[in-house]
């Protein structure tokens, strides 16, 4: 019942919000007492509907505190995301820790120099995350490179059918990914986080801040259908690093010889990238690069909770090789 109740006050406040852009910070703050998921449906539906709300409303909502997300950082919303983005851009997709910095220094690499990065931070300026505003700037790549976690159907910019033409999607094994999530939701809440069995629940029920992993492999599958989609797996990266860095410049339009990209799988190393992240005063206490052996908590899926993993994601652990004991087929 609550659900439903919820559920209908929500809607009923982005009809009045498309009808009269007026300002509705009551509405907002009695929605967000009841549950804290109500604050990232809101945040979502706004980012896919940015387009057509005036900065300034915008500018209200984030200054009520809903610029930030409940269970991962900050989420800006940005006042143009979708005319921020162009129809020839191609977009990084990934669930939340399947390897998608890694990724990204790769490709950081692949479109420009070998001395582009001097942190990690630098990652932010020439392959975005569009969970923050766009950095404006003349030095992107062509074609630009911009990140997202978000599954297709809560896409940024959705409502503009030119954008999303092509994309490359890095999938791992779930039981890897999901351990490295709870570790990193669980370092973000160091009064307390829930056990992993409640965090797994959560996702398995599609009810965590991206959704579930198996409805967000399967959302960009089904889009692939209708558009140039790279599928990249993160142990066949781990596996044959030259032969994917080489796979992954072509599709951005670049042809590198082994040679070129030997050069890239050393500057995008664990070790190069560790580097990078310790000159980087903000990235501190939690090393975002590490080996999936490399825990911070000491809580880990028991043989039931895979086995409840693999009911829920079968289909796609099963189209991608994930094996239920958890290795992968080669």
């Amino acid at each position: 019942m609550f659900k439903y109740i919820r559920n209908r006050l929500i809607n009923a406040l982005m009809s009045r919000l498309m009808l009269s852009l007026k300002p509705i910070q009551d509405d907002i703050s009695s929605l967000k007492a009841n549950q804290e998921l109500n604050q990232i449906q809101i945040i979502q539906m706004l980012q896919a509907m940015s387009e057509y709300i005036h900065p300034a409303l915008l500018n209200q909502f984030s200054n009520m505190g809903l610029g930030k997300a409940q269970h991962m950082g900050e989420v800006v919303i940005s006042p143009n995301y979708a005319k921020q983005l162009h129809p020839d851009d191609v977009f990084l997709v990934s669930y939340p820790r399947s390897g998608n910095t890694w990724m990204r220094t790769i490709i950081a690499y692949i479109l420009y120099s070998a001395d582009i990065l001097t942190t990690l931070k630098d990652l932010e300026v020439y392959v975005p995350d569009l969970h923050y505003d766009l950095p404006h700037h003349d030095r992107y790549s062509q074609p630009r490179v911009l990140k997202t976690h978000e599954p297709y159907f809560n896409r940024q910019g959705a409502t503009n059918r030119q954008l999303y033409n092509k994309w490359i999607y890095v999938i791992r094994h779930p039981y890897k990914t999901l351990t490295s999530y709870y570790d990193f939701e669980a370092f973000h809440h160091p009064d307390g986080f829930m056990p992993i069995s409640d965090f797994v629940q959560q996702v398995l029920n599609n009810a965590y801040q991206f959704g579930g992993w198996a409805e967000h492999v399967q959302s960009w599958r089904q889009a692939a259908t209708s558009a140039q989609a790279l599928f990249v797996r993160y142990e066949d990266l781990q596996r044959a690093p030259i032969v994917h860095i080489q796979r992954i410049a072509q599709f951005l339009g670049r042809i590198i010889d082994d040679t070129q990209a030997e050069q890239v799988r050393q500057l995008s190393s664990q070790e190069s990238m560790r580097e990078l992240e310790n000159k980087d005063p903000h990235l501190v206490g939690y090393e975002i690069i590490r080996s999936g052996d490399e825990r911070k908590t000491k809580q880990t899926l028991d043989d039931a909770l895979k086995q409840q993993i693999y009911r829920y994601c079968k289909e796609q652990m099963d189209d991608f090789g994930y094996l239920p004991d958890g290795t992968t087929v080669n």
